[in-house]
């Protein structure tokens, strides 16, 4: 009887350990408290899971409604210390997702200026030159 209550909890102890394995999530996580665009799309403020798919896909999944976004990247620079960061163009009032690091999550991309970016940036060139914005990843 022992024997059958011994091997039921390391049952119940493996399904309990793989469920919680299972819910822990890859990449990195950042609240971003305004609207973004990456690459031609716009997308709203809230929660965000970013993780490298492949060299040079990364995934964009918004949290809060559970959308995904997709975007082609260039690997940045990975030297150095890195605790974890997002880097956002600010032209106006409109944000534009430019790079994400993380050495704890080996991300590390660059992300080429969309023909919005591009278009926006024109059309602000004549107020003055973009300012940056850094969000902590967690």
């Amino acid at each position: 009887m022992n024997r059958i209550i011994a091997i039921a909890l390391l049952a119940f102890a493996g399904v309990a350990s793989g469920g919680s394995a299972l819910a822990q999530e890859p990449g990195v996580r950042a609240t971003i408290p305004f609207d973004f665009a990456i690459g031609n799309n716009v997308l709203p403020a809230g929660h965000y899971q970013i993780v490298a798919q492949s060299h040079n896909l990364v995934q964009v999944r918004n949290r809060d409604y559970g959308t995904t976004s997709w975007i082609v990247a260039l690997p940045g620079d990975s030297g150095g210390r890195n605790d974890g960061k997002l880097v956002f163009d600010k032209y106006g009032d409109q944000y534009f997702l430019i790079s994400a690091s993380s050495a704890s999550a080996g991300l590390s991309i660059v992300i080429s200026p969309s023909r919005l970016e591009k278009q926006v940036r024109d059309r602000e060139a004549r107020v003055g030159a973009p300012q940056q914005t850094l969000i902590a990843l967690k």
